[in-house]
């Protein structure tokens, strides 16, 4: 069974990831450098971190939009047979991508 995530588009406000619609964000960044296995660390704007938390969470909003992009990409190889990249069949950039979106949408286990 493919676990749902919570539909598109993501909206970034500083660090926090929100989709309209939803009763909660999405996620929020922390700092990437507060610890291994901190719980949430709250990036300081003056933070010699917070340019890349904020890309970090730019990163995760746009998730959703690039996955129907990809999937789109892998319909329109499998129609033309051929990947328009390497003009192979089937190649790295085919498994790549099929391994990607296998990724992205996940099984959960039935217990």
């Amino acid at each position: 069974m493919t676990t749902q995530y919570t539909t598109g588009p993501w909206k970034q406000e500083g660090y926090n990831i929100w989709a309209p619609g939803a009763k909660a964000n999405v996620a929020t960044v922390s700092d990437p450098y507060a610890g291994k296995y901190v719980e949430f660390s709250p990036v300081e704007f003056s933070s010699s971190h917070a340019k890349e938390a904020y890309a970090n969470a730019r990163l995760i909003a746009s998730c959703p939009a690039l996955l129907e992009v990809a999937k789109k990409m892998l319909a329109a190889i499998q129609r033309l047979r051929v990947c328009p990249l390497c003009k192979e069949p089937e190649c790295d950039c085919w498994a790549d991508s099929v391994a990607a979106i296998v990724n992205a949408e996940g099984e959960e286990e039935t217990p």
